[in-house]
């Protein structure tokens, strides 16, 4: 767990130099959080949450859905949200620059909201290890697919034994009793078949 408060004012790639934060590969960044906070008053800043969220995402270049409002608490005059960025759904854990690059269109204020939030202030973020995913949640959709295969293959073969099964029954050929010459022939019923 990688974390980091803004409150000492030293710029954000500051520490990474500074520390032993390993930046080439060594580690995998499954989330972020961060706070921000704002100079728009929680009241009026509440009803317009989600599309504060919506021009986050856009400016970090991620999907929305990838982006999550943790919380929302009023800060004096202003607004504390933390957030929650995820990686897409197929990827388990972001890369390091992409994990970097995020936090450094935070800290360094590249991230452009409309007027009406004003300004914000990045207070602290941390970088968290993948989430551990359940064999369920790894699996569902191969799962899913192949219990739907197999109903469809099922069906499909019922289908066709259906078919099978009624051409058969409709293969005994059918003289009209007024077609044949003379008296008719004698023949052996044929046994009734009660369809099921």
């Amino acid at each position: 767990l990688v974390a980091m408060s803004l409150e000492n004012k030293k710029p954000w790639l500051t520490f990474f130099a500074q520390s032993n934060f390993p930046v080439s590969g060594d580690i995998q960044v499954g989330y972020i959080t961060f706070d921000v906070s704002l100079s728009v008053n929680y009241s009026d800043l509440n009803p317009r949450i989600s599309e504060l969220t919506g021009f986050i995402a856009k400016e970090l270049g991620v999907n929305i859905s990838q982006v999550h409002v943790l919380n929302v608490t009023s800060a004096g005059n202003g607004s504390l949200i933390s957030y929650a960025v995820y990686p897409e759904e197929s990827a388990e854990y972001f890369s390091n620059t992409t994990a970097t690059h995020i936090i450094s269109l935070l800290a360094e204020h590249n991230v452009q909201l409309p007027d009406f939030f004003s300004s914000y202030k990045l207070v602290g973020w941390k970088f968290h290890p993948p989430l551990k995913r359940t064999w369920w949640e790894q699996y569902y959709v191969v799962v899913i697919m192949a219990v739907i295969g197999t109903l469809m293959l099922g069906l499909l073969a019922y289908g066709i034994w259906y078919i099978w099964r009624r051409r058969q029954e409709t293969s005994i050929p059918y003289k009209p009793v007024d077609t044949q010459s003379g008296p008719p022939q004698e023949q052996e019923l044929q046994p009734l078949s009660i369809a099921t």
